[in-house]
Formats: C-alpha cells, structure tokens, sequence
C-alpha cells in the first residue's frame, strides 16, 4: 500500500473508506473483469463520450479532482453511452468515477 497523504494534527471527526483501485489506464480505457468503460476523446475541451459494456443500469458518474473533491455528479444513467460536458470546468486532472451497486470504476481524465 502506498501512503497518499500524511501529516498530525486534530481535525475533528473523520469517515473512513477502504478502497482499492486495480489499476487505471492513461488513455481513459478501463476493463474490470468482463465490464469496460471508456472515455474518448481523452484530453477534451468541449465534451466527452462515455462508452459503458457489461455495466448494469442504472449507473452514476462522478467527477473529482486528484485531492477527491467532488467537481460534479451525474446520477441514473441507463445508457450504454453518455456526453458529458465541460461546464466551465477549470483544465487539468480529474478522476472520473462509474458506479453502480456491483463496481466502481475510476478512469483519469485530462481536460485542456
């Protein structure tokens, strides 16, 4: 495991979560046992294309930047495909996030 954030001090209350990402691909291609997602073009400036297979529905989309703040959050999706769009979203590296009950699936994002 490797360390992402380290430091002391009291914060208050904490919510922890453990998670494990398997691996997450440059080119916005991802394959978790049979289901895959895929973003495209990937840098993008205006939108995107979401491409989903073997993912039940309904499913949601999460963007974050790379400390995990939450940018937006599109939820009750029933497509296989989805465009999301660059609504004054700042450029840079962002993760974005399918889940549903069964998965999560984290692809990296680059928007100009």
């Amino acid at each position: 495991a490797s360390i992402l954030f380290s430091g002391s001090g009291d914060f208050g209350d904490s919510v922890y979560v453990e998670f494990m990402l398997t691996s997450i691909d440059d080119v916005g291609v991802f394959e978790q046992s049979n289901s895959s997602v895929s973003l495209y073009p990937n840098p993008f400036s205006n939108s995107a294309t979401i491409s989903v297979s073997n993912i039940s529905y309904p499913y949601s989309l999460e963007l974050t930047d790379l400390s995990g703040k939450r940018i937006k959050i599109w939820d009750n999706i029933k497509s296989n495909t989805f465009t999301i769009n660059n609504d004054k979203i700042s450029s840079g590296v962002y993760f974005l996030v399918v889940k549903n009950t069964n998965v999560i699936i984290p692809i990296k994002v680059y928007i100009n």
